[in-house]
């Protein structure tokens, strides 16, 4: 996910893009994605697409998916269960 985000395709609007791609790709696998958790939160998924995607010349590798795996996680599993926290 972090790796289709860094190309940027567009001006505006490569976070939405993703989201939804992902979650069309997920569900064409047999994986419901809560796209809801991803909007409502749409802030912590930008910061951690950058976390994510923090390798540097000279500084190496300090990347922190963590936080992207987390909020992936908890989609698939509300996705998987229906619920939806508001």
């Amino acid at each position: 996910m972090a790796e289709l985000w860094k190309v940027h395709i567009f001006r505006e609007g490569n976070n939405r893009t993703i989201v939804t791609f992902i979650c069309r790709y997920a569900d064409s696998k047999g994986f419901v994605l809560d796209i809801e958790l991803f909007e409502q939160n749409s802030a912590y998924v930008r910061s951690a697409l950058v976390a994510a995607s923090a390798v540097f010349k000279g500084l190496g590798d300090k990347s922190k998916p963590q936080y992207l795996v987390k909020i992936v996680k908890d989609a698939l599993k509300r996705g998987e269960t229906g619920i939806q926290e508001k």
